[in-house]
C-alpha cells in the first residue's frame, strides 16, 4: 500500500479573481433579497465571529486536555504493564485491551438497535 500525493489542480491566478467577484456578487444578490429589517450578512458575520471562535478555542482546550489526560493514564498503564507483581501486570493488560477493542461490540450492539427499531418504526408507520 503506498500513498500517492493528489495532484493540484492547474489553476491560474484569474480564476481566483473570479472567484472572488462572483462571491462578492452573491453576498450582494443575499442582501438585496433579505428583508429591510434584516441585518445585513456582514454584520451578522461579524456578530458570530468571536463566538466561533470561542466555540473554536473551547474545542481546541478540550482536545488537548483529552490527550493530556489520556497520556497520563497511558503512562501510567504501560508502567503497570512492565511492573513486576503479576496482578499489576494483568490489572493494567486488561484495562489497556477494553479500551483498545472494548467498546467495537457496544458500537455494534447500538448500531443494531438503531436499526432495530427504526425498521419496528417503519413497519408502524411512524417513520418518514
Amino acid at each position: 500500500m503506498s500513498l500517492t500525493a493528489v495532484p493540484a489542480l492547474p489553476l491560474a491566478g484569474r480564476q481566483g479573481v473570479v472567484l472572488a467577484v462572483f462571491i462578492a456578487m452573491s453576498v450582494g444578490v443575499a442582501q438585496a433579497q433579505a428583508a429591510p429589517a434584516t441585518p445585513s450578512i456582514i454584520a451578522t458575520m461579524l456578530k458570530w465571529t468571536p463566538l466561533l471562535a470561542q466555540g473554536f478555542a473551547l474545542n481546541i482546550a478540550m482536545s488537548f486536555l483529552a490527550m493530556a489526560i489520556g497520556t497520563v493514564f497511558g503512562f501510567a498503564l504501560g508502567l503497570g504493564q512492565i511492573s513486576l507483581l503479576a496482578p499489576a501486570r494483568a490489572c493494567a493488560r486488561l484495562i489497556t485491551q477494553f479500551f483498545r477493542k472494548g467498546f467495537e461490540p457496544l458500537i455494534k450492539l447500538r448500531q443494531r438497535l438503531k436499526k432495530r427499531s427504526l425498521l419496528g418504526q417503519r413497519k408502524a408507520g411512524r417513520c418518514r
